[in-house]
């Protein structure tokens, strides 16, 4: 069971780490510590990840944001019509200058996915380990139950082979006793 443990711990302290990396950065990290690929809504300045400027998104902030929607992440929405919808800074006419945030923006960073497959694989891990136990456990005292089977029957057998020879010589003793009258 030692081996169980020493080998989870082995694997948390080699490859968990190298899950979590650097914030909007979904390729590799090189030798210099600089990410190859950003992630979704991100692109590369000075060879860091940065989030997409207000109004942009996509693969490497290409796209502008769609009407109705504007501003971070293309996360508001635009109450007035396309002509006066900015992509940045929402409707443009002060009298329709009417904009809603959504309620709900999913926000969903390389970070949160690595953190949630990390918790994953250890609790998958955990529960593997549990099993294992549970198993070596069942097994060994399935043998000690064997065991006691095996020795009681043994234990019977012993007593039948006795009984038999107490009732041979009960038997000769009846003829001895009998032959005798």
């Amino acid at each position: 069971m030692d081996k169980c443990v020493h080998k989870f711990l082995v694997y948390f302290s080699v490859f968990v780490p190298g899950m979590i990396e650097a914030k909007g950065c979904c390729g590799f990290i090189n030798n210099n510590d600089t990410c190859i690929k950003c992630c979704n809504n991100y692109h590369m300045i000075e060879n860091t990840c940065k989030e997409c400027t207000v109004g942009l998104w996509g693969d490497n902030c290409s796209n502008v944001c769609p009407y109705p929607f504007f501003g971070d992440q293309c996360g508001s929405k635009c109450e007035c019509n396309v002509t006066m919808c900015h992509e940045r800074k929402g409707c443009l006419n002060p009298a329709e200058n009417v904009t809603s945030e959504l309620k709900t923006v999913h926000k969903s960073t390389p970070f949160s996915k690595k953190v949630f497959i990390a918790i994953g694989a250890a609790m998958g891990m955990g529960l593997l380990a549990f099993v294992l136990l549970f198993i070596l456990l069942h097994r060994k005292r399935g043998m000690d139950v064997l065991s006691y089977i095996d020795n009681h029957t043994l234990q019977i057998l012993r007593n039948q082979v006795n009984l038999r020879g107490i009732q041979g010589r009960m038997q000769s003793l009846a003829k001895l006793i009998h032959t005798d009258k």
